[in-house]
């Protein structure tokens, strides 16, 4: 691969770039590839592309440790009920919350499974055009703006809405649309409350992280390997991108409590404008 090799204070700067938005919504794709497009690294890419994801997919873990508990104690508290006799799956569906939720995370994974395998290359080819990814910040931004015109919502989430979130979230695997802005303000407008549609879309990127990880990792073996990585450069960004995802978690969810995610849109329609005049 032609290209240079990342430096510390490039995998710094692009560590510090996934770990923060990843998660606050402005696309982490669309941000790297601007970034990546002005160090003009190509080399050690994918590899850094895979330990960045390892970081943020720790700290959402670690942010979210007590409802990840909580839901895992209760599923296997309603599976042993089922084995039981005493509910059937569909009447613990109905009646357990946290059974409810998991079967949301699941079936809201679907569509970003069915996304990413069947277009895989055509989603590829997006990553090479800058002036799709402004175009896709733009369409982040929007549809943030339009969360300022939501009331405050009481509904829980369901299979249903789950499955509506995880159609937003498939539609973010193009870059430059933000997965955690898409698949919030959709839960907005699905009339969730504001808390669970940020806890949902949160719980929602363990899968969704894993899966790019694995995907990024077998490119990696199809083109031979590690190979001659810069593991110094590839270790600090990893670390950088955990301790700015933690920070950025916790600031977005008080963000989301107070209804305010839709300020952001402002950033993603500047940084689209700024990109736009600098390109053209």
């Amino acid at each position: 691969m032609k290209g240079n090799t990342v430096s510390y204070f490039q995998a710094l700067i692009l560590g510090a770039i996934q770990g923060l938005t990843e998660f606050l919504p402005v696309s982490s794709s669309g941000h790297l590839v601007l970034g990546q497009a002005l160090f003009g690294v190509t080399t050690d890419a994918i590899t850094f592309d895979i330990f960045v994801h390892f970081g943020t997919l720790m700290a959402v873990l670690i942010v979210f440790h007590r409802q990840i508990t909580q839901l895992g104690a209760g599923v296997l508290r309603d599976i042993r009920a089922v084995s039981r006799g005493s509910l059937t799956p569909l009447q613990t569906v109905r009646q357990s919350q946290e059974s409810r939720f998991a079967v949301a995370v699941i079936i809201g994974t679907i569509p970003a499974v069915l996304v990413g395998f069947f277009l895989k290359d055509t989603i590829e080819g997006l990553f090479a055009s800058v002036v799709s990814v402004l175009g896709a910040l733009i369409f982040t931004g929007s549809l943030l703006l339009a969360t300022f015109f939501v009331r405050y919502n009481t509904k829980s989430i369901t299979p249903h809405n789950g499955l509506l979130v995880g159609m937003a979230q498939a539609l973010a695997i193009i870059p430059g649309i933000s997965r955690s802005g898409s698949t919030i303000a959709t839960g907005l407008f699905a009339g969730i409350d504001r808390e669970q549609a940020g806890v949902f879309s949160f719980l929602l990127a363990i899968p969704a992280i894993i899966g790019a990880t694995l995907l990024e990792f077998i490119d990696l073996v199809t083109e031979g390997g590690f190979g001659h990585v810069s593991w110094g450069p590839v270790l600090a960004g990893t670390a950088v991108a955990f301790i700015s995802g933690w920070w950025s978690l916790i600031i977005l969810m008080r963000v989301v409590r107070r209804g305010r995610i839709g300020w952001f849109g402002f950033y993603c329609l500047a940084v689209a404008g700024i990109g736009l005049a600098l390109h053209l």
